[in-house]
């Protein structure tokens, strides 16, 4: 093994768990926040009867909430990478490779 190789399976696997329990609690912080919600001229909109304001805002807000889904899932999702390759990164030599060598 090259001395790079050496430090590259030192670092990259902490540096992966590091980031995924950053996406983690990311993810948390969004969740325990509230999404969004409806904006003062839906309401207005709402009031005043104005139905085509109306279905052009909540189509706005049914796109917001949706793209806050996607954005978590996708989130928690890289978490979820990160881990998986910050543990396959960490394979040391199997006791084969080992044989092999000497």
């Amino acid at each position: 093994m090259t001395k790079r190789s050496v430090m590259f399976k030192s670092i990259f696997p902490p540096v992966c768990l590091l980031l995924a329990v950053a996406l983690a609690i990311t993810g948390f912080a969004m969740l325990a926040f509230g999404g969004p919600e409806d904006s003062l001229s839906l309401h207005a909109a709402r009031a005043s009867g104005d139905e085509l304001t109306t279905s052009v805002l909540e189509q706005d807000l049914q796109h917001r909430q949706t793209n806050r889904i996607v954005l978590i899932v996708s989130i928690f999702a890289g978490s979820g990478l990160m881990v998986l390759v910050a543990f396959l990164s960490m394979g040391g030599s199997s006791p084969h490779q080992q044989t092999r060598q000497n």
